[in-house]
């Protein structure tokens, strides 16, 4: 199934959930349990269209439970609009990654590896606490639209993030595995 097909789907539906932002994230995981039960190829006639349909339970659960997808679900779903589709960085987060790119071909230790990761994740964590805000207020303001710009910005800012967090993590364990071998 194409991801555009997806995205025209209501998830929050399929799970029972309010459509909203914060999620109970433990009765996301118990209506996913219950709904691959009950659409389990082994109790199912169609077990080709039950294979589907676990299948999309799979997808549709991924892009709820995690944050960043979760919140650019909901703008295509509730269809906010991105006023400036081509400058989606924010260009704070943009330079700051920039420079720990540039930091990271002097890095040699594990344990600056993990201070680094520290930084990143700390930027990280206010970036997500800034998008709960967001959607918090468009909630509460029932749906009317304050500066989109920063909901954008702060999702494309998040996923880069993520990108930077793989790639630290990766020099992470090529550092300790580097340093086992000196042992």
């Amino acid at each position: 199934m194409a991801i555009e097909s997806l995205l025209n789907e209501n998830w929050f539906e399929l799970f029972s959930l309010p459509i909203r932002f914060e999620l109970d994230m433990e009765g996301l995981e118990q209506k996913r349990k219950e709904l691959l039960l009950r659409e389990h190829p082994d109790h199912c006639q169609d077990s080709e269209g039950a294979k589907n349909k676990t299948a999309v339970i799979h997808q549709a659960y991924q892009m709820l439970r995690n944050p960043i997808l979760r919140s650019e679900y909901l703008a295509h779903l509730l269809q906010i609009p991105n006023l400036s589709p081509n400058n989606t960085l924010n260009p704070e987060i943009l330079e700051q990654t920039w420079k720990w790119r540039e930091d990271m071909d002097a890095i040699g230790s594990v344990k600056a590896w993990a201070s680094l990761k520290d930084q990143i994740q700390g930027v990280q964590a206010s970036l997500m606490s800034q998008l709960a805000h967001w959607w918090h207020e468009f909630f509460a303001s029932e749906g009317r639209l304050g500066e989109c710009l920063v909901l954008y910005q702060t999702q494309a800012s998040l996923k880069l993030l993520d990108k930077l967090l793989e790639d630290v993590d990766f020099q992470v364990w090529q550092a300790s595995e580097n340093s086992e071998r000196r042992l």
